[in-house]
């Protein structure tokens, strides 16, 4: 299956390219990679998976600009603000990642409370069915009538 998200480039292409133009170029896949979607049957599997693959925040500015002057503010305002945005980013990441160690306690909580539930009904099931032969066989005893009818 053809990968849309990063798509093969050619030798003549990438020799075009600056280092960080690749550089560029492959953070935005890795960044775009995260964004794909999971489909499949284990929904909160791949809610958590989703959950913990953006758990971290990355706090890299990179001053790319193909201005020179635009190159100079970016500089600057990471120079200026990027202390506080790396202390954000790790406050964010420890957030993310406590939810996602939450979300990995409820899944397999409710998946063990799926499976009790699934062996609970077959056990019912299984009652019910001796209850209809022995009522079918006559052998059930007297009526009682329920309790609240």
């Amino acid at each position: 299956m053809r990968d849309v998200f990063n798509p093969p480039l050619s030798v003549l292409e990438t020799s075009k390219l600056s280092a960080s133009d690749v550089d560029y170029l492959d953070r935005v896949r890795g960044l775009t990679g995260r964004l794909g979607r999971r489909s499949g049957d284990n929904q909160l599997g791949d809610a958590l998976a989703d959950l913990e693959a953006s758990a971290a925040i990355d706090s890299d500015i990179l001053p790319l600009s193909r201005r020179w002057s635009v190159r100079l503010v970016k500089r600057l305002v990471t120079s200026l603000v990027g202390w506080y945005l790396r202390y954000l980013a790790q406050q964010t990441t420890v957030l993310g990642q406590a939810t996602a160690r939450l979300g990995a306690a409820l899944v397999e909580r409710a998946e063990r409370l799926e499976d009790r539930t699934g062996h609970l009904q077959s056990e019912v099931d299984a009652l019910r069915q001796r209850v209809e032969v022995l009522e079918r066989n006559g052998r059930g005893g007297a009526h009682v009538e329920p309790p609240g009818s």
